[in-house]
């Protein structure tokens, strides 16, 4: 198995990141992340391969928010939990 450094995750983070949802992406250190003041969406995916492990995202709401309407293709239609369940059944 080949051995994955940090940036070589954070680098693969920012080409799916960009390639999927057309937004840039930036990296904070876990012990510098700053708690937003409001809502806030923490995503976890996990990842199985070549490298295993998972990659932390903490959102605001309404960033959260843009990126579920663009992966569900909701348009300018808010993102809603049965739009979402219904969109992954």
């Amino acid at each position: 198995m080949s051995e994955f450094v940090e940036s070589d995750i954070c680098a693969l983070t920012e080409d799916i990141w960009l390639s999927m949802l057309n937004l840039p992406t930036m990296q904070e250190p876990e012990s510098e992340v700053i708690e937003s003041a409001g809502h806030t969406i923490i995503g976890i995916v996990s990842i199985a391969g070549d490298w295993s492990g998972a990659v932390v995202l903490h959102l605001p709401y309404e960033l959260a928010s843009r990126v579920a309407s663009i992966m569900l293709n909701l348009g300018e239609t808010p993102p809603t939990v049965s739009r979402a369940t219904g969109a992954t059944q």
